[in-house]
C-alpha cells in the first residue's frame, strides 16, 4: 500500500524542473534525493516480491524471509546503486597524546620512594641527629654520582635525544659545582685527594648511569626526575635540619641544596618540569620503561644510604642482608596461600633484633608458606593486643564519662 500511495502522489506532483527551483541548489539536491528513493523503492519491490503491495509484512518473500525482516535488514546505504557517488573518506586525525608521564612516575615509584626514605640514616637525619662524618661521605658519593650523571646528560643533549633534551636544564639544576664547594668546606682545598673513594654501592650506581647514558640516553629522564625533583623537595627539608643540627652558618656546607640560578620559586619550576614531562610524546611502553628505571634509581640511592647506616653505626652488613632476605621472603609470601606453622619468634617479630634472630633460626630454608604463616601469627597477635587495649581504654573512658555525668547531675540538685 505504501508503494501505491507513493506512486499516486508522484503522478499528482508538479514537474521537477519548476522555475522557482532552477536556481535553488538545495531544492535541486532534495529533488535528486527523492528521485533516488523512488528508483530504489521500485527496484526493492521487484527484488523482494512484486506482491509486496498486497501482502502482509509478516508474509515471506521469494527468498523465504519475512517481508518485514527483509526490509529491516537492509538500509538505503546497503543497496544504493553503485552509480551514486560516495563521498571520499576523510583522513582520520592522529589519536591525542594521553600518556601522563609525570603522574606515572609519581605513583609508579611511590613504594620505592617510601622505602628509600625509611633507611635508618634518613630517619635519624629527619629527627635532627645528623652524623657529620656520614654527611661528608654522602656528599663525596654524590660528587661521583652527579659527575657521571650530568656528563651523560650533556652528551644526550648534544646528540639531541628527542625525549631527554626538553628536560635539560643545566644552568638551573646541575649540582657538581655546588658539591665541589661543599667538599672544599668539609675536606679543605685538597678535597679531591681527601675524599673517600667510591663505595661498592656508588660504583654500581655509576656503572648503571654510564650504561644508560651510552645505550638508552632517553631513559636518563628517570634518573633526572629521581635526583633533581628529590633535591628540590625533600632535599630542602634536609637542608634546614643540617643547618640546625651541625651549626652551619652563612650558608656554608649546604651549597648542594641551594639553587641560586633558579629564577623562580622551586614549586613553579617543579610544575614546569612536570608539564614538560607530560608534553613528551612517549608511548605507554616508554612510560613504563621510565617508571621501571626510576624505581631502580631509588633502589641504587637506597643502597648508598644503607652504606651510610653502617658508617654511622646504625646497622651492620649482616643485619642489612638479613633484612633484605626478610623483605624478599615477604614479597614471595604475598603470592602464596597461608598454611599453619609454628615459630618460637612469631610473637616477638617486630621487636629489635628479633627479625634477624628468626632468620638465623630458620636460615634460608624457611618456605614462603611458613613465612606467610609466621607473619599471619604475628599480625593476629598485634590485632588481639589492639582489641584488648581498645576495650580497656574504652571502659576507662566510659567510667570517666559516667562519673562526670553523675557529678553534673548532683551539682544541679
Amino acid at each position: 500500500m505504501a508503494m501505491e500511495i507513493m506512486e499516486k502522489q508522484e503522478e499528482n506532483a508538479p514537474t521537477l524542473q519548476e522555475p522557482a527551483e532552477e536556481n535553488n541548489p538545495l531544492a535541486s539536491q532534495m529533488t535528486d534525493l527523492f528521485k533516488l528513493i523512488h528508483e530504489v523503492s521500485l527496484t526493492k519491490r521487484q527484488e523482494v516480491d512484486p506482491s509486496l503491495v498486497t501482502r502482509c509484512p509478516k508474509g515471506v518473500t521469494q527468498q523465504n524471509r519475512p517481508i518485514g525482516d527483509e526490509l529491516e535488514l537492509r538500509t538505503w546505504g546497503l543497496f544504493e546503486e553503485e552509480s551514486v557517488k560516495k563521498p571520499a573518506p576523510q583522513p582520520q586525525p592522529e589519536p591525542e597524546h594521553t600518556v601522563n608521564l609525570a603522574k606515572d612516575l609519581k605513583y609508579g615509584t611511590k613504594k620505592s620512594h617510601r622505602e628509600a626514605e625509611n633507611v635508618h640514616f634518613i630517619r635519624e637525619f629527619l629527627k635532627g641527629r645528623v652524623n657529620r662524618d656520614a654527611f661528608k661521605c654522602m656528599l663525596a658519593m654524590y660528587y661521583y654520582i652527579y659527575t657521571e650523571m650530568e656528563e651523560m646528560m650533556r652528551q644526550a643533549y648534544e646528540k639531541k635525544d628527542p625525549i631527554y633534551s626538553p628536560l635539560h636544564f643545566p644552568e638551573e639544576l646541575n649540582r657538581v659545582p655546588a658539591i665541589c664547594e661543599d667538599l672544599a668546606y668539609y675536606f679543605g682545598p685538597n678535597w679531591k685527594k681527601a675524599i673517600p673513594p667510591p663505595t661498592r654501592a656508588t660504583k654500581e650506581y655509576l656503572a648503571r648511569l654510564h650504561y644508560i647514558g651510552t645505550h638508552e640516553p632517553a631513559i636518563l629522564v628517570a634518573h633526572a626526575y629521581t635526583r633533581y625533583l628529590g633535591d628540590l623537595s625533600g632535599g630542602q627539608v634536609l637542608k634546614r635540619i643540617a643547618i640546625k643540627s651541625m651549626g652551619l652558618i652563612n650558608g656554608e656546607g649546604i651549597a648542594f641544596y641551594e639553587f641560586p640560578k633558579m629564577k623562580v620559586k622551586h614549586k613553579v619550576f617543579k610544575d614546569k618540569y612536570r608539564q614538560t614531562l607530560d608534553s613528551l610524546n612517549v608511548s605507554q611502553e616508554v612510560s613504563d620503561r621510565l617508571v621501571e628505571e626510576a624505581n631502580l634509581a631509588f633502589l641504587l640511592n637506597m643502597k648508598v644510604f644503607e652504606e651510610l647506616d653502617i658508617i654511622s653505626g646504625y646497622s651492620t652488613l649482616e643485619t642489612q642482608q638479613a633484612e633484605a632476605l626478610l623483605r624478599r621472603r615477604e614479597a614471595q609470601a604475598l603470592a602464596t596461600s597461608e598454611q599453619k606453622s609454628a615459630c618460637p619468634f612469631a610473637k616477638l617479630i617486630g621487636q629489635p633484633g628479633i627479625r634477624e634472630l628468626a632468620m638465623k633460626y630458620h636460615g634460608d630454608d624457611m618456605s614462603t608458606e611458613e613465612f606467610a604463616t609466621l607473619k599471619a601469627e604475628y599480625e593476629e597477635i598485634k590485632a588481639a593486643t589492639r582489641r584488648r587495649l581498645f576495650v580497656q581504654y574504652g571502659c576507662t573512658l566510659l567510667a570517666v564519662a559516667s562519673a562526670v555525668g553523675v557529678s553534673a547531675l548532683l551539682r544541679k540538685r
